[in-house]
């Protein structure tokens, strides 16, 4: 352990708990930990006599003050660089806003699945993939953030079921930035002409939907991620459990923004008659 003395604000009060001292390679703080205090950084002297200084040395310590308050490092580093979160859009570059490619292209480093890295990291480019091990994700963005912004790519628009909802939860609102863009769910609508202000939009994307939310209505639209398991065979099963009737009007959106886009038109009845799609978007509306 380090004792270090760090004013708050003020510079008149000094807090009355010791930080801790963490090896910079320790794991991040547990997810329960994080919610019960505050969790500030700073990069510090591995033997220095006292204070906070603003010398990074060669082997740092992570400094984590525990506390209620907001306070601010007297003499210390505080960290002003930003996670900006990117959509790319459905998978056509065609579809990604100007100014998500801008900051990609701008990135020192760069977050995103393989896929996406893939395409869009240059050989300059410091980059991390997101796997199923999002922890790893997450520590890498909290070390790389100390010298730099980081940019994490998401499919479709980061606000619709992506990788921000753990980024919140994981770090400070301000010091997240996000750029828009097309999520494959609006597309489907938009290959349908079909407006999308009253549909109830579901994901079977890993998880199930209430089936309060999948019950049948008249004039009901449902639009529908999927995955491996539920998917546009396994799905119409569940909606006819839920009331639906099996002539209800079935869309099959694959691909989208691909050269091998398939649009499929259907109906819940008849959805084992074409070819199982595992990874799409289904519409289905109820009968006028």
């Amino acid at each position: 352990m380090i004792e270090k003395i760090i004013s708050e604000a003020s510079g008149e009060v000094e807090p009355n708990k010791t930080p801790i001292a963490i090896p910079l390679k320790a794991p991040c703080p547990s997810e329960s930990e994080k919610k019960a205090i505050l969790f500030e950084t700073t990069i510090v002297e591995r033997r220095p006599k006292s204070g906070v200084t603003s010398k990074i040395a060669i082997n740092p310590f992570i400094i984590n003050w525990y506390s209620n308050k907001n306070i601010t490092l007297k003499r210390g580093i505080k960290l002003s660089n930003k996670i900006i979160i990117a959509g790319i859009g459905p998978g056509s570059v065609d579809y990604i806003s100007p100014a998500a490619l801008q900051a990609i292209k701008s990135a020192k480093v760069l977050v995103g699945s393989k896929r996406a890295l893939s395409y869009f990291a240059a050989e300059d480019q410091k980059s991390c993939p997101i796997t199923g091990d999002i922890l790893a994700a997450v520590c890498f963005i909290r070390d790389e953030l100390v010298a730099n912004d980081v940019v994490v790519m998401v499919s479709g628009d980061p606000g619709y079921y992506s990788m921000l909802d753990t980024l919140r939860r994981e770090f400070s609102l301000n010091q997240l930035e996000v750029i828009p863009s097309i999520s494959a769910m609006q597309l489907a609508f938009a290959r349908l002409a079909l407006p999308w202000h009253h549909a109830t939009l579901l994901s079977f994307h890993g998880r199930r939907p209430n089936d309060e939310d999948l019950k049948f209505a008249e004039g009901k639209i449902l639009g529908m991620l999927t995955d491996g398991e539920y998917n546009s065979h396994t799905i119409p099963e569940i909606l006819s459990s839920n009331g639906w009737s099996g002539e209800s009007k079935l869309t099959i959106c694959a691909r989208l923004s691909y050269e091998d886009e398939r649009i499929i038109e259907t109906s819940l009845s008849n959805a084992t008659k074409h070819e199982v799609f595992k990874h799409c978007i289904l519409i289905v509306q109820s009968l006028q």
